[in-house]
């Protein structure tokens, strides 16, 4: 096989590869994608809170009182989505506080929103995020689709800024 056979399978096989992992990060029509500027401002967001910043889970967040919905008044509120809600935070944020952390433009109208935090850039296409991250995160997507009448925020966070310690 000639060498411009070879290249030319090669590039078949990379944009293969990557078209499979390209649906994972986009968000869903229903969502507006949020990329922070860098890890730590995310991470301390949730340390401040006292509460650590894990991935795979969903918030609810009342933009008008600035409240966040505990997992067990989110999944009161959106019950058909109930299992995105998996950790309590006290977080005390402002709409504004909210918008500057998740990169993020709220509605003019206030009310319930979605953050869900959806693994770091670049995770899925690691050896150790196991099939079963995949398929759970995938589950999720579909979920949040059903969700039409609420403000969707997919967060990917940016490896900007991790230490390995």
């Amino acid at each position: 096989m000639s060498i411009a056979a070879r290249l030319w399978l090669t590039c078949i096989a990379l944009f293969t590869i990557f078209d499979t992992y390209q649906p994972l990060y986009a968000a869903t029509p229903t969502q507006q994608q949020a990329i922070p500027h860098d890890f730590p401002t995310v991470a301390n967001f949730f340390v401040q809170a006292d509460c650590q910043f894990i991935f795979l889970t969903g918030y609810l967040y009342n933009s008008k009182s600035g409240h966040w919905l505990s997992s067990s008044e989110a999944r009161q509120a959106l019950p058909e989505v109930a299992e995105l809600f998996t950790q309590d935070c006290a977080v005390q944020s402002s709409p504004v506080e909210l918008a500057a952390t998740f990169n993020i433009s709220l509605p003019e109208q206030e009310g319930l929103l979605l953050l869900y935090i959806a693994p770091l850039q670049g995770m899925m296409e690691t050896d150790t995020f196991a099939r079963r991250y995949i398929e759970r995160y995938s589950h999720h997507m579909a979920l949040l689709q059903q969700l039409e009448d609420i403000p969707q925020y997919k967060v990917t966070t940016p490896l900007t800024g991790y230490r390995l310690n």
